[in-house]
């Protein structure tokens, strides 16, 4: 998940340097990958302790 997030965010750099978006543009969809990326490990880290419990009370 962690590398997904950082080849969005070198994307985002690279379009940023290369004049194709904006500087407030970069820093919104770096926002909104952090947030996407947030949300997918709680739902990671959730699913990992249901399982540990899971497996702890067999």
């Amino acid at each position: 998940i962690r590398n997904i997030r950082r080849d969005g965010m070198d994307t985002l750099k690279r379009l940023e340097k290369d004049s194709e978006i904006s500087q407030d543009d970069r820093k919104s969809m770096s926002d909104d990958i952090q947030s996407i990326t947030d949300e997918y490990v709680k739902k990671v880290d959730d699913t990992l302790a249901a399982k540990e419990s899971e497996i702890t009370t067999v």
